[in-house]
């Protein structure tokens, strides 16, 4: 497809997305950056803008807040990029999204691009105040690559001899009533 009707299918695609206030935004990737390169286009920042939500660029941080019943809030912060190293095995990917910790603080870092699905979890130390004092309390991070549907006989995985991967998304499900994050494949 050209640009201008992969732009059209990309909006028709993610409307109804968008429409259902899920879609937290759209970002740029290597297979846009192309485009900008060879024609000075940014489609990215056109296809937001049409879906009325927020442009996320190279990576973007991502602040999600849920209330409770009792209106307590519960807050996670995810922290996306698309992604352009390359890796051909799952342990060079997974080293890749756990380097995104070096540059940015989060509690979920998403990683796309490596075109498989992969979960790992953390845990560190962190100083919190609670019930008037400070104390030191564990936290979870998840890091988490997300899959594609990119199907492989006769397409461009195929001809770049690329592994055949599952198809899908990982699965993030944040806690209202206590902060934890289960990641699932």
């Amino acid at each position: 497809m050209s640009p201008y009707f992969q732009k059209k299918e990309t909006i028709n695609f993610w409307r109804p997305v968008a429409e259902a206030r899920k879609l937290l935004c759209v970002m740029d990737d290597n297979h846009t950056y192309r485009v900008r390169d060879l024609a000075d286009w940014r489609i990215m920042p056109d296809v937001a803008e049409e879906l009325k939500v927020n442009y996320g660029g190279w990576g973007a941080f991502l602040d999600i807040r849920l209330l409770t019943q009792d209106r307590e809030l519960q807050q996670y912060t995810l922290y996306a990029v698309h992604g352009k190293r390359s890796a051909t095995t799952d342990a060079g990917a997974l080293n890749n999204v756990i380097k995104m910790n070096q540059r940015a603080i989060a509690d979920i870092y998403l990683r796309f691009h490596h075109h498989r699905k992969i979960i790992h979890q953390d845990e560190i130390k962190r100083l919190v105040f609670s019930g008037n004092q400070w104390r030191l309390a564990e936290h979870k991070r998840t890091y988490a690559i997300n899959g594609s549907f990119l199907e492989w006989d006769n397409s461009y995985a195929e001809m770049n001899e690329y592994n055949i991967s599952v198809k899908g998304c990982i699965k993030l499900k944040l806690f209202v009533n206590k902060w934890d994050v289960h990641a699932s494949l």
